[in-house]
């Protein structure tokens, strides 16, 4: 390999490098706790009432019951009482539980939970910061 090419190649891994400390720092900013939360709650005033309501019959089955019960139960004592985000959590949840409602409360309550670990699990190398992107083994290398 002459100079130049391995000259190429190390500038070709700095700029890699810094894509990566790039789309990390953009990852941590996009899906900080109170920026999911802020959108959210923007999403619930403005678009959430313009959403079609599908016919809900048939839906509510002693299992399905249980099993929306079971993961309320999980979001309030994960994310209300224990994340260091909580605080956001409350304050759209209790506005959305306020108005009456509760199925945009419980959305936005299990998917900010999502999109906030996963951005964390991603920022520190445990996950993929795209579902597209080559999969990462243990300690953020190429499996």
């Amino acid at each position: 390999m002459g100079a130049a090419c391995a000259s190429s190649a190390v500038t070709r891994h700095r700029l890699d490098q810094r894509r990566a400390v790039e789309l990390r720092r953009c990852v941590a900013e996009a899906y900080r706790p109170e920026a999911v939360y802020t959108r959210f709650a923007y999403n619930a005033r403005h678009t959430y009432p313009n959403r079609i309501t599908p016919d809900a019959a048939g839906q509510l089955t002693w299992s399905n019951l249980r099993r929306g019960l079971t993961i309320l139960v999980q979001l309030v004592i994960r994310v209300g009482v224990f994340a260091d985000y909580r605080r956001w959590f409350w304050r759209v949840a209790g506005r959305e539980l306020a108005a009456g409602r509760f199925d945009a409360a419980f959305n936005i309550a299990l998917v900010a939970h999502h999109l906030i670990t996963f951005a964390r699990q991603a920022v520190r190398g445990r996950q993929n910061a795209s579902f597209y992107s080559a999969k990462t083994g243990p300690g953020g290398t190429a499996a």
